[in-house]
């Protein structure tokens, strides 16, 4: 299933136990993993018994939701139930059902508390033909590079990915590439938090699903860092730096114009030309001295 919301990931497995009296069992449930428009889907399998329908409770924060359902089919993986609300980034959701008889009195055991559902968020890229600088303000599901970039949709394709990392073991800093389909890669994962250059064949979208970042604490190295932008709403730049001791400067790359904009803490407002932090840029980021960037979000 696939639209333009947000996405929840999850298994739930409920008990399975029976109830001899009533002779009708606890209902097994399961959540499909989808990307719908930030719905819940469902589904479970029948419980035994003479049942007639099905109650259905929800759970949100571990607080349970004032209104129930009911259903009179089973819902499957292909046809599932879809809870009536729309789900929140940030928020937990968890699901009981009970089975109920024909004669609308005798139930069956209500099924365990399911384990919590994530809600999250798609994050999408816009990239143009050339060199892009980018980040990612979502904490990904699955890292893998080649995964992240099989999203891409557009005229263009990727051709390289480059990341510029700290080595703690040499106290330098290295270039790490992906190249699609070369065995000579050094760059494996993508993560919020990390500055990328991604160099386009064409105009293209990147699409990115992941849980919505609530404060992030970036750790910087004295002299040039690249470094990703881990909000999803734009902040000053005097704002957002003033967690940094010193002299301090950020840089990023237009790359509908080619320019490079610039922040430098201390410098009259007329001298720069970076008016805010952009959620998906990557910036250049220098220290005098070894510290962390705290960035906060909206989800705050």
């Amino acid at each position: 299933m696939s639209g333009s919301g947000s996405a929840v990931v999850a298994r739930i497995v409920s008990l399975a136990s029976i109830c001899a009296a009533l002779l009708i069992s606890a209902a097994q449930v399961q959540c499909v993993t989808y990307d719908d428009d930030e719905q819940l889907h469902f589904y479970w399998s029948p419980a035994s018994g003479n049942v007639h329908h099905y109650k259905v409770f929800l759970y949100i924060d571990g607080i349970k939701y004032p209104e129930e359902w009911t259903t009179t089919t089973v819902p499957t993986e292909e046809d599932p139930y879809l809870v009536p609300i729309d789900a929140e980034p940030g928020k937990a959701y968890q699901l009981q059902v009970q089975a109920v008889a024909a004669d609308g009195i005798t139930t069956g055991p209500m099924s365990e508390l399911s384990d919590p559902v994530k809600v999250l968020e798609r994050q999408e890229l816009y990239l143009h033909k050339g060199w892009n600088l980018i980040s990612i303000y979502l904490d990904i599901i699955d890292t893998d590079l080649s995964s992240v970039l099989a999203s891409i949709k557009g005229e263009g394709d990727c051709s390289s990915v480059w990341a510029y990392d700290y080595d703690a073991h040499t106290s330098s800093r290295i270039w790490k590439r992906y190249i699609p389909g070369s065995p000579l890669n050094g760059l494996y994962t993508v993560e919020a938090g990390e500055g990328y250059w991604i160099n386009m064949t064409g105009d293209a979208t990147l699409t990115i699903i992941g849980e919505p970042i609530t404060k992030a604490y970036i750790p910087l190295y004295s002299g040039w860092n690249l470094v990703g932008y881990s909000s999803s709403i734009e902040q000053l730049p005097e704002d957002s730096l003033s967690s940094i001791p010193g002299h301090a400067s950020i840089w990023t790359y237009d790359s509908v114009t080619g320019d490079w904009l610039r922040y430098i803490v201390g410098t009259f407002d007329l001298l720069n030309t970076l008016s805010q932090l952009v959620p998906g840029s990557g910036y250049w980021i220098y220290v005098e001295q070894d510290c962390e960037w705290h960035i906060t979000s909206n989800a705050d």
